[in-house]
């Protein structure tokens, strides 16, 4: 069994090195990420909001901005809800994480947004709209 665990670790390194000589030198290769957000209450009267690269395959850079709203309402409408703060970075590489700790002024419910580009290509990720209270815990 553990010769047989030992040659798929090796087969996969191996796929791994192929595909990795394959991308283009000059970023216009192959671009497999995966990026994620999520926020945390952290129980002191603030939440922290977190991007994080959690994988990247002859990646090109991935410009990332971290941003965080909020809104008396469950609103899942950026529009309708209010700006906090923001983060950025110029190449988020794997598997680095940008976050943003803000302070609960009250009870609200607070969403975040990761807005990406990478290959020339963009897009955002959400989070879901949760409800903190001044505590920083998720009610």
């Amino acid at each position: 069994m553990k010769k047989y665990c030992l040659f798929l670790l090796c087969a996969a390194l191996c796929l791994c090195c192929i595909l990795g000589t394959s991308c283009a030198s000059d970023g216009n290769g192959n671009i497999n990420v995966f990026l994620s957000v999520r926020m945390k209450g952290n129980g002191d009267g603030t939440v922290t909001a977190f991007a994080q690269n959690e994988f990247a395959l002859c990646a090109a850079p991935l410009s990332v901005t971290l941003e965080i709203y909020t809104s008396d309402v469950g609103s899942i409408d950026f529009g309708d809800m209010k700006f906090v703060d923001s983060v950025s970075s110029d190449d988020l590489a794997a598997p680095d994480i940008i976050m943003l700790t803000f302070s609960v002024e009250s009870e609200s419910y607070y969403s975040a947004r990761v807005l990406y580009s990478i290959g020339g290509e963009s897009g955002e990720l959400r989070s879901d709209v949760i409800l903190y209270g001044v505590d920083g815990k998720r009610k």
